[in-house]
């Protein structure tokens, strides 16, 4: 891949297309097709619903996702730009694609970046990076369908916002997923890993979201 410098990257829009570019997922759960999403329970396609909003929000977040294999504990960031503009750091590990720019994969330890978006990078912390968003969609769907009971719905206060949530009862467990009014995943407990809301804004702020969005690849 050609290797881009940090200074020619200042411009560069973020955004993912739904399913654009997605590659291999560390995660083996297949996406539902759209036409398919309902999975007959109440509690799991409220959440459904609502977490299938997430790709047209406008929204900054920062999360703590916990690897229960290693007990490793990353933070992330994402902003999104409705569907113009997404930029997620995972640790080191920076994605950012536009709607007019080839999206990019850097490291913000280094400071370089690569073209194309290489979830392979961050398959360790059994996420990807649009775990906030359709990668939840696809997770929550599955486990629906595979219940062996009838999944319970809870509201809960997470970082100060108002979330729904469902616990779905499957064979070795009972993942909980949580969502916010924009349908951004808040919560989620599952066998392989927990991601905790820590902060969120429906509105992109020049520390968080416009940082991410403008070019900066390096942390602050």
């Amino acid at each position: 891949m050609k290797r881009l410098g940090v200074g020619l990257l200042v411009g560069v829009l973020a955004a993912v297309a739904p399913g654009c570019m997605e590659g291999k997922r560390p995660v083996l759960i297949p996406v539902a097709e759209a036409d398919d999403r309902a999975t007959g329970d109440p509690a799991v396609d409220t959440v459904l619903r609502r977490l299938e909003l997430s790709e047209t929000a406008t929204f900054e977040a920062r999360f703590e996702i916990h690897t229960l294999l290693g007990n490793t504990f990353t933070t992330a960031e994402v902003a999104q730009d409705g569907l113009k503009r997404r930029a997620v750091r995972l640790g080191d590990v920076l994605y950012r694609d536009g709607s007019d720019r080839d999206p990019v994969t850097c490291n913000t330890t280094s400071g370089t970046c690569e073209a194309g978006l290489d979830d392979a990078l961050v398959a360790s912390l059994m996420v990807t990076r649009t775990f906030f968003s359709t990668s939840a969609v696809a997770r929550l769907h599955q486990a629906g369908r595979v219940a062996e009971g009838a999944a319970t719905l809870e509201d809960r206060t997470i970082a100060g916002v108002d979330t729904v949530c469902v616990t779905v009862p499957v064979t070795g467990g009972s993942p909980q997923y949580c969502a916010t009014a924009q349908g951004v995943l808040a919560g989620y407990i599952g066998a392989d890993a927990r991601i905790t809301l820590l902060e969120y804004r429906s509105e992109l702020t020049e520390e968080l979201g416009q940082r991410l969005l403008s070019g900066a690849v390096t942390t602050s």
